[in-house]
C-alpha cells in the first residue's frame, strides 16, 4: 500500500519515505543533494538548448503526431522525462505532452509536446524553458525550507 496524503481530486500531494545513510553524508544531505542534481541537469539542458547543442538535445517535428515536437535528450531516463512531463501537463497552455525512452539499451529519452494555441516550435520550446525554469524554482524553495 501506498501512503501520500491526497488533495480533492484524489491525487497525491505529499509523499512520506524515509532515508537512510550508512556512510558520511546524512540523510539531510543526500535529499538536498540529489535536488541540486536536478537543478544542475535541468540547466545543463536549457544551456544546451540556448546553444543548439545537438549533441545533447535535437528538437524536431513529431514524426507520429502531426502538430508536435519532439524533444530528444541524450544520456538521461525516466528522472527526468517524469520531472518535466508531470509539471508540463499542469499548464493550461499544452495540449499534449508526454516521455518516452526509443529503447531500453538507448540513453536517451523523447519528450513529446504539443500547445494549444499558437503551435510554433519556437513557442514548444520557449514553453519547455519556461517549465524547466519553474521546477528548478520549485526545488531551489524546497532546499531553502528544508535548511
Amino acid at each position: 500500500n501506498r501512503l501520500y496524503l491526497k488533495n480533492e481530486l484524489d491525487e497525491p500531494i505529499a509523499y512520506n519515505f524515509n532515508i537512510e545513510a550508512i556512510g558520511s553524508v546524512s540523510p539531510k544531505q543526500i535529499v538536498k543533494l540529489s535536488m541540486l542534481s536536478l537543478i544542475d541537469k535541468l540547466q545543463s539542458i536549457m544551456n544546451a538548448i540556448n546553444e543548439n547543442n545537438t549533441d545533447k538535445i535535437n528538437i524536431s517535428n513529431s514524426k507520429n503526431l502531426m502538430q508536435a515536437y519532439d524533444f530528444k535528450i541524450e544520456h538521461e531516463d525516466d528522472t527526468i522525462g517524469n520531472c518535466i512531463t508531470s509539471y508540463l501537463f499542469k499548464r493550461s497552455d499544452v495540449k499534449y505532452c508526454g516521455y518516452f525512452i526509443p529503447h531500453p539499451f538507448d540513453e536517451n529519452i523523447i519528450i513529446r509536446i504539443e500547445l494549444k494555441n499558437d503551435n510554433s516550435m519556437q513557442n514548444a520550446i520557449q514553453v519547455f524553458i519556461d517549465n524547466c525554469i519553474h521546477i528548478q524554482n520549485i526545488l531551489n524553495n524546497m532546499i531553502n525550507n528544508w535548511s
